[in-house]
């Protein structure tokens, strides 16, 4: 059996979910993906996935596509590896990202089952997550179980509870936060004293380092003591 992305899917994968675009991943898995790889296995023959010929894939369509296979349809590695074939010339390294997203959904699924109590959807509303870089807080729960985010730019985004990072509030005393908030200043008031290598600065080397300056700077702001944030005047304490 075989399945060609272009030909019978879309000559331009989309996003992530069906919110987020048209032909995202996650109509690809449930309207056709699923339904081709259960043919494939009550025929006990492999299904062939042709990745060629489309504008390419993001991140999100990939592993909604095939690391949904085992997080959202209950499918097992032992039930995929014999069945699924990828097929790529054009990029071949898109066959190891996939299967590393199935690997990293079974490794995500076992974490979870390994924990003594799970806690419900319900319990993560009101709290403050990061998600790819931006941070937000969680609104509400889907009836799927999804997480509904609003993000601080003010959009929404709504994302499976493993595919969140949630932050914690670390909560010191004044004499604690000020020895931390001194830590970090030094770091900045470093930064200057860097030497750049042989080749002399590149746009890289300046990126990482603002991106570290940046998350110096949100450690500063957001430690909070048991009275105020170390960022108050501290003549009420």
């Amino acid at each position: 059996m075989q399945l060609n992305i272009r030909q019978e899917f879309a000559a331009a994968p989309g996003a992530r979910y069906r919110t987020e675009s048209k032909h995202s991943g996650e109509e690809f898995r449930q309207d056709l993906l699923v339904k081709r790889i259960r043919d494939a296995i009550s025929a006990r023959e492999k299904l062939v996935i042709i990745l060629d010929g489309t504008a390419g894939y993001g991140v999100g369509f990939l592993e909604e596509s095939f690391g949904g296979l085992i997080r959202e349809e209950g499918f097992t590695r032992a039930d995929l590896e014999p069945v699924l074939e990828f097929v790529s010339e054009e990029e071949p390294q898109l066959i190891d990202e996939i299967k590393r997203y199935m690997f990293e959904a079974v490794s995500r699924i076992s974490s979870q089952e390994a924990k003594p109590s799970a806690i419900s959807a319900m319990d993560y509303i009101g709290k403050r997550v990061r998600i790819q870089g931006q941070e937000g807080d969680v609104v509400g729960v889907e009836p799927d179980g999804r997480l509904r985010v609003r993000l601080d730019d003010g959009t929404q985004s709504i994302r499976p509870a493993g595919e969140i990072d949630f932050l914690i509030t670390l909560t010191l005393t004044a004499n604690e936060a000020d020895n931390v908030r001194e830590c970090i200043n030094f770091q900045l008031n470093h930064f200057d004293l860097a030497l750049p290598g042989e080749d002399g600065w590149n746009k890289e080397d300046q990126k990482g380092l603002e991106r570290i300056e940046e998350e110096l700077m949100t450690l500063s702001n957001g430690l909070t003591t048991d009275n105020h944030s170390i960022g108050d005047d501290d003549d009420n304490s």
